[in-house]
């Protein structure tokens, strides 16, 4: 939800907050608007992931959507779960700015609260990254981004050839664009983006990386000495950064989810 229309505080994605659920049916019409630009013949699985995963109105959506919720059974595909091989593409939405970026006053990776920052083999990366790798690793490639500015720039530093709908840049040369503007642009970009899938599906697709050496830095440094304690191969190398490396991208991605849960 920090990546769509309007949205600039953490009380505007809070459920306990009385603004909430204005947000939660802007998120929601943003959704229908990608749902009718790919057309009531395509099957669309949405995944709803912000917070307790309850966000998208369910009785607003179409009969050719299915809507996944919860976090129950989560494997560490994380906002991606529910995707399958046979999927033709993936799209993103509702992304933010990764942590450490500076990019959005909501700018986080996974949680705000407990992680400073997360760098893949050498680069920052955020939630944006981490779902592109999944959606080429199942094949189904990332094909358009709606989200800040942070999160289309990320994408297309992935693959160029990204389609992305900028919400909203922070800053001096900031602009937050209405929710009419954003819903006008994704389907005009929706449209755009599967046909350009359609032309040529291959411009989309990403090279995984052979090796994947995971630097994890949290706030509280007692974190980083618990897990390097509690997980196998998982190494302090500093007083806030553990270090993973691994050549499996599953592996990664189940001690990742092992990374995000905090100690007491």
């Amino acid at each position: 939800m920090e990546g769509i229309a309007q949205t600039r505080r953490w009380s505007d994605v809070d459920d306990n907050t009385r603004g909430y659920k204005r947000f939660a049916g802007i998120q929601t019409k943003e959704i229908l608007e990608i749902a009718s630009s790919l057309g009531t013949n395509s099957h669309i699985t949405v995944r709803d992931s912000h917070g307790n995963a309850t966000n998208i109105i369910p009785e607003m959506m179409p009969e050719n959507v299915k809507l996944v919720r919860k976090w129950a059974g989560e494997t560490g595909l994380n906002m991606m779960s529910g995707i399958e091989d046979h999927f033709d593409f993936s799209i993103l939405h509702g992304y933010h700015a990764a942590g450490g970026s500076g990019l959005s006053p909501m700018a986080h990776t996974y949680s705000s609260s407990n992680f400073k920052e997360l760098r893949l083999n050498g680069k920052l990366i955020g939630e944006v990254g981490f779902s592109t790798l999944i959606a080429g690793f199942f094949h189904a490639p990332v094909i358009y981004v709606i989200g800040d500015r942070g999160a289309v720039s990320e994408a297309q530093s992935i693959n160029k050839n990204i389609v992305g709908t900028v919400t909203k840049k922070f800053g001096e040369d900031g602009f937050m664009r209405t929710q009419k503007e954003v819903r006008k642009m994704i389907a005009r970009h929706a449209t755009t983006a599967s046909a350009k899938f359609n032309n040529n599906p291959k411009q989309f697709n990403i090279k995984m990386p052979r090796n994947f050496d995971l630097h994890f830095s949290y706030i509280d440094p007692a974190q980083a000495e618990l897990h390097a304690r509690q997980i196998h191969g998982v190494n302090k190398i500093s007083d806030d950064t553990v270090e993973y490396q691994t050549a499996d991208f599953m592996d990664l991605l189940r001690t990742l989810r092992e990374l995000k849960r905090k100690i007491k």
